[in-house]
């Protein structure tokens, strides 16, 4: 349980970070966070349990920026998909930082063409 409250903890905590970088520029500690947040999505990927229940508790945080990022996740590891793509379009609709609500749009594009894809193919 410790591990996963610290998990969140620094998911949150990087996910902020970053979007507070991008949104002032800087690029630098936008990278390092954006390669935090990659490197925790991969413990996401190796592990379904600890992922799904991470996922969910991070889809009710009340901050866009953790929201964004999460919802990305979720759609990627097929968790919760109704639910992020809802918290992805919310961002779009309501755009409190420009930079988020083009990523939101991104990846929500990305991860239907994805589907479509698959449902091909």
């Amino acid at each position: 349980m410790k591990e996963r409250s610290d998990f969140i903890q620094e998911y949150c905590r990087a996910a902020v970070a970053h979007c507070e970088a991008v949104e002032n520029g800087n690029a630098k500690k936008a990278y390092k966070e954006s390669s935090n947040l990659i490197r925790m999505g991969k413990k996401l990927e190796t592990d379904r349990l600890f992922a799904e229940a991470v996922i969910k508790e991070l889809l009710n945080n009340p901050n866009q920026m953790v929201l964004g990022w999460a919802a990305a996740d979720a759609l990627w590891l097929n968790i919760d998909i109704e639910n992020a793509q809802t918290i992805l379009k919310e961002i779009i609709e309501t755009p409190e930082f420009p930079l988020l609500s083009f990523t939101a749009d991104m990846n929500l594009k990305e991860w239907r063409k994805k589907q479509e894809t698959q449902n091909c193919g």
